[in-house]
């Protein structure tokens, strides 16, 4: 019961954030901007609000929102299918680590165009919305990867600085070998300390 208690909130909450839709130029492919696009849900008001940041200045807004005390408690890689155009491009497959901390959701993202970071205080709006937008019809399944218990005291500051020391930022797509999957492996695998990762590392491709 309990189970399916979270499942029917989750799409309650899911139904709320979908009243927030809307069509960003934040969002879609293109050309490699080399910036972290920062969105954050707000259902007070009814619209997702964007920014985007260069790694430094994105270290900054950290700091400034207290990000070094939100500690990470839970991560889980989520994929679902590409339809249309963009999965001739970039593959049939998009992939991004979920993230739960003492006080939001969080998703890390790589499009063509740069890398996301979503936070919300509900899990479906960042779960199910890619800024602001509903994702592939929500056909939206865990990719296999899991860690329900992290407890390394570690932050949401971390995973920006990791970002940044380890020049994701400057990591241009590439559909074989620098692709959403590749960006949500090095991310999740670092907060999870698997595969020989750690957040306070530096890793170089």
């Amino acid at each position: 019961f309990s189970q399916a208690n979270s499942d029917f909130t989750e799409i309650a909450d899911f139904q709320s954030c979908t009243k927030m839709s809307f069509r960003s130029s934040a969002s879609g492919g293109g050309k490699w901007r080399g910036d972290i696009t920062f969105v954050e849900y707000d259902c007070k008001q009814n619209t997702p609000t964007w920014e985007r940041y260069s790694g430094e200045n994105f270290l900054q807004h950290a700091i400034a929102l207290g990000l070094y005390s939100e500690h990470i408690e839970k991560a889980k890689i989520w994929k679902y299918p590409l339809k249309g155009e963009l999965s001739v491009l970039i593959g049939a497959w998009h992939e991004f680590t979920l993230v739960e901390s003492t006080k939001w959701y969080w998703t890390f993202e790589k499009y063509m165009d740069g890398l996301y970071v979503q936070r919300a205080k509900k899990k479906a709006c960042v779960k199910n919305m890619y800024v602001g937008d509903k994702r592939s019809d929500c056909d939206i399944r865990g990719e296999g990867r899991e860690s329900n218990e992290i407890t390394f005291q570690e932050s949401i500051g971390d995973v920006i600085s990791w970002i940044d020391k380890n020049k994701e930022q400057n990591k241009k797509y590439h559909l074989t070998q620098s692709n959403c999957h590749h960006f949500a492996s090095r991310v999740y695998e670092a907060i999870t300390r698997t595969a020989g990762m750690r957040l306070v590392d530096v890793h170089n491709e």
